[in-house]
């Protein structure tokens, strides 16, 4: 566990070098085992708890979206450095035609708006959609699952997809998606939040705690994983060094206030009880701890509050 001192002001920090890669090979996403330790008081700890996701990703999406959007929206608005940091990787033109598919409340979206031609923003959730479209009247909007997109073929410059693929059990098909709909030469850029080397052996643990809080989610995926796919969607990853190998373009850490995420995100207060048990019982082992109480969250006590760290990973391909 790496040690924390005080905060900077913008929540953010240059990632932590690390040269271990460990990537687990051929690891299914289907089923992970919970950690009792913490889950005693609803299930027995001899008896490990196999979590199932449904095949029906895009309704359980929509149902858990339906009641976060203005507070996501809220939570995005945070964090406009990280809005920076995206722009900042992205080869944009006043005369690009950009696609954000999986967008949410297309928080992106608007802040792209005036530095291109134009900006289309589809999500699968309606209520996403609609509250997007109440925030800025000039966003081209479209109701869509990012697995079937109602696009032709080449419509864009750049496509963009954010903190969308970890509610899908197969990746591929929103990534075919994706490069089918960018133009020759264009750009297909990747935001997602990924496990960080340093808990990648607790991947399923971090899985489990995060499908408590959004029931839609399936794994965080690490950026080797997401390169492979993209290769196989014609797609071609930069090249850039970076603590996840040579495929990652850029990476951040990003630090979120426990209690306030978990308002924002409308857990439910039974969830709220879980995740707070076994994220605080990490937090007290600053080392690490037992195996059995690492969450994979990298949390951290700041000024009495509870903090959780997010790595987020933005992968950049060019159609070939």
């Amino acid at each position: 566990m790496v040690a924390h001192g005080k905060l900077p002001t913008t929540l953010f920090r240059p990632p932590i070098p690390h040269h271990n890669k460990i990537t687990p090979e051929g690891r299914s996403p289907q089923f992970i085992d919970a950690p009792p330790s913490f889950l005693s008081k609803f299930n027995s700890p001899s008896s490990p708890i196999n979590c199932v996701y449904g095949n029906n990703q895009a309704g359980l999406a929509q149902k858990v979206y339906r009641r976060q959007a203005s507070l996501t929206d809220s939570l995005a608005r945070n964090q406009k450095d990280h809005l920076s940091w995206g722009l900042k990787n992205l080869s944009l033109s006043p005369n690009s035609k950009v696609l954000e598919a999986n967008c949410g409340t297309a928080i992106f979206s608007r802040f792209l708006l005036p530095y291109v031609k134009s900006v289309t923003a589809s999500d699968v959730s309606r209520h996403m959609i609609q509250y997007a479209k109440e925030k800025e009247s000039k966003l081209e909007t479209v109701i869509a699952d990012t697995a079937e997109l109602p696009f032709p073929d080449e419509s864009f410059d750049v496509v963009i997809s954010r903190f969308a693929l970890n509610h899908f059990q197969d990746i591929s098909v929103p990534l075919k998606e994706l490069s089918r709909v960018v133009k020759n030469g264009g750009h297909v850029a990747i935001i997602e939040r990924v496990p960080h080397p340093d808990v990648i052996d607790y991947r399923d643990r971090l899985d489990f705690l995060e499908n408590v809080r959004d029931e839609s989610h399936v794994t965080f995926y690490t950026p080797q994983e997401i390169c492979e796919q993209l290769v196989k969607a014609f797609l071609s990853p930069a090249k850039k060094s970076t603590i996840f190998g040579e495929n990652a373009t850029d990476s951040i850490q990003v630090f979120q206030d426990l209690e306030t995420y978990l308002n924002l995100t409308r857990t439910i207060n039974q969830n709220k009880l879980i995740l707070n048990q076994a994220i605080e019982s990490n937090a007290n082992y600053p080392d690490g701890g037992p195996i059995h109480q690492v969450s994979g969250f990298q949390p951290f006590f700041e000024d009495g509050k509870l903090f959780i760290t997010e790595t987020h990973a933005m992968i950049v391909a060019s159609k070939r």
